[in-house]
This record gives C-alpha cells, structure tokens and sequence, in this order.
C-alpha cells in the first residue's frame, strides 16, 4: 500500500494549517513526542478507556496525568501511561505493541487528547475533561 508524501501538499485539496485537527506522530519520533506531550500537560485531568471491537473498558476517570512514555525491549514496543496522584491514586496502564499514535485535537487547535492503536486492533484513548489550547490554562489543572 503506497502511503502519500506528507511533505508534498495535494493540489486538488485545500491543505488545513498544521495544527488543526488530528495529528499522526511518526514512530521514529515517539519518544520525543510523548515526553514533550508529558511535559505540557502534567497534571491535566483524564480519562482512559481500552476501545475494542468487544466495547470499551474504563481504566482511570479524571486522574492528572503524570506522564506516557515508550520502551522497546527485547525488540517489542510498549507504551506506559501513568496517572494519579500519590501511592493510593497512582497507576500505570501498559499499552502492549502499539502501532500508532495520534493526537487528537479540535479543528480550532484545542488539545483533545492522545490515541494509542494496538497491533492487536484494541486502541487506548487518553481524553482530557475539558478540551482546551495549553495557554489558555494559565496555571490551572484542565
């Protein structure tokens, strides 16, 4: 299957601006990305859930985030999405194999959350309660 050059905009079609609308992160540029996205939106309040063809499974509801990272060990990828505060509320979710990462944002650029699909067709989705730009938060947990 012939993917599309991203760096060649489709004539036919109007190309949106760069930051509206979902975004598909490059896996060479996972890790990077999943500790800058840490970074900007530590203790941002979230919800997880598993999506499957069999349902959806709730993991954490409206816990801050604390942080998604990736390893690759023994040549297997493995994505870790810690949320909750102290040793009662935290957890760790491991999102085994994934295939891709998607940020999902509005088209007016507000943060959404991130996607993470499976190899095995499950995909773990990190939703934020409020949907909002960064800089609009001024110091406040979304």
């Amino acid at each position: 299957m012939n993917q599309p050059d991203m760096n060649q905009p489709d004539e036919a079609q109007p190309q949106p601006e760069k930051a509206q609308g979902d975004v598909d992160i490059a896996h060479n540029q996972w890790t990077a990305y999943l500790d800058s996205f840490s970074r900007e939106h530590l203790d941002w309040l979230v919800t997880v859930e598993i999506r499957s063809r069999e349902g959806r499974l709730m993991v954490a509801e409206e816990r801050p985030l604390k942080g998604v990272s990736l390893d690759c060990a023994e040549g297997v990828d493995r994505a870790y999405i810690q949320v909750g505060d102290g040793p009662e509320a935290h957890m760790t979710h491991t999102v085994e194999r994934p295939v891709r990462v998607t940020f999902k944002q509005s088209q007016s650029g507000a943060h959404q959350g991130l996607e993470i699909a499976t190899a095995n067709g499950t995909t773990t989705v990190i939703r934020f309660r409020s949907a909002m730009r960064p800089e609009a938060l001024d110091g406040i947990a979304a």
